[in-house]
């Protein structure tokens, strides 16, 4: 019945029904207790009165049960957990149609997660009690549904997927030592040129390309090798980077990554920045648009640990003029437009791609770079 305090039981197995248009995933009940506890349960999964679930405490336990018509099935039974006296002690289930959980107290109860799809479609849920108790009240009960559709005015839709499928040039910076301008890529008949800057890039004789510096004496500002590129609406880049250094501590700081250039006016560079000064690294974004690039527009987000001092990663990134998605190891960290830092920006015309050492805050002091890989 109900009263100024909340419902109570007023009959031996009192059970009150309710139906759902739709399953339930989270259900919620406070129930307030005094010295006098008797047993109450949340049931769900109702099919009917005879097909139910029940999640059930008392004063000296909880227990998890099914029942299908006639037949009670006991899943799980603790004195570990129980209701307290004089207190509004609260129960919850989540449930996702094929595993579900128990809460008292905001414990899980029974220490697991269990996983049983009997009567999942079924739309119903209650409340009982065990036997009358007119000082144990039900005070507050909710139950919302599995699944939720989103109001369209907040579908944003996809995010922008595109990925090369035909490798357009590789190099594996093979070669004798000596600067990689000049150099004709491994497959694709391109030629290295330095674009931008006054640092130096040089092949190592062991199939690598290493940023000319030290931790005494950094690269000399943004420096961009570059090959003329074929496809100008995509580029599906991608490279293994060693950052300089062993360890946190020694000066050394990383900054290698790729660039995107349509002409000396128009580029996005995008590099790693691991630094000394910081406990995390980063990916960051630079925009050199019109012949200006504005600093403190870079887009860049943590990375935590998936960068670090002298230990190789896979840099990639896939930018179709307008929108880019840059990945570590083959997990994306980094999705932007242009639009979302200019929303008048112009898509641009990939003209050219190629590597960076770049500034940012500090300079690169000796990345290097192995296994490029260029995508249509």
């Amino acid at each position: 019945e109900l009263t100024a305090d909340g419902a109570r039981a007023t009959q031996p197995d009192s059970l009150a029904m309710l139906e759902c248009p739709t399953p339930s995933g989270l259900i919620h009940l406070l129930v307030e207790t005094s010295t006098q506890i008797t047993g109450v349960r949340i049931v769900w999964r109702v099919q009917d009165k005879n097909q139910f679930w029940s999640f059930l405490a008392d004063g000296e336990k909880c227990q998890l049960m099914i029942q299908d018509h006639d037949s009670w099935e006991c899943l799980a039974v603790s004195d570990l957990w129980y209701l307290q006296p004089r207190a509004i002690n609260s129960l919850q289930i989540l449930d996702d149609g094929k595993t579900f959980s128990l809460y008292l107290n905001g414990q899980l109860v029974f220490n697991k997660c269990f996983t049983d799809t009997r009567l999942q479609n079924a739309t119903g849920v209650g409340i009982g009690g065990i036997k009358p108790n007119n000082s144990l009240y039900f005070r507050s009960f909710e139950a919302h549904p599995r699944t939720i559709p989103i109001p369209s005015e907040l579908d944003l839709g996809s995010p922008w997927v595109v990925e090369g499928t035909e490798i357009a040039i590789t190099e594996d910076f093979a070669g004798a030592a000596g600067d990689l301008m000049g150099k004709t890529t491994t497959s694709g008949s391109k030629v290295w040129h330095r674009n931008i800057g006054l640092g130096v890039i040089k092949l190592t004789g062991n199939s690598t390309a290493k940023v000319q510096a030290d931790a005494k004496h950094p690269n000399p500002g943004r420096t961009a090798y570059t090959i003329d590129w074929d496809q100008p609406e995509i580029a599906d880049l991608q490279v293994d980077i060693t950052p300089p250094g062993t360890r946190r501590g020694q000066g050394e700081k990383g900054r290698g990554g790729f660039i995107f250039w349509q002409d000396d006016d128009n580029y996005i560079t995008i590099n790693n920045w691991l630094d000394d000064c910081y406990g995390g690294a980063s990916m960051s974004s630079f925009f050199y648009l019109n012949g200006f690039e504005e600093l403190f527009d870079a887009v860049w987000t943590n990375v935590g640990k998936r960068i670090s001092w002298g230990v190789s990663h896979r840099l990639r990134m896939v930018f179709d003029g307008m929108n880019y998605m840059i990945f570590i190891n083959d997990e994306p960290v980094l999705y932007r437009a242009l639009t979302d830092v200019y929303p008048d920006a112009a898509r641009l015309r990939i003209n050219r791609v190629g590597i960076v050492a770049n500034w940012e805050w500090g300079n690169d002091t000796g990345s290097v770079f192995q296994n490029f890989v260029a995508k249509v």
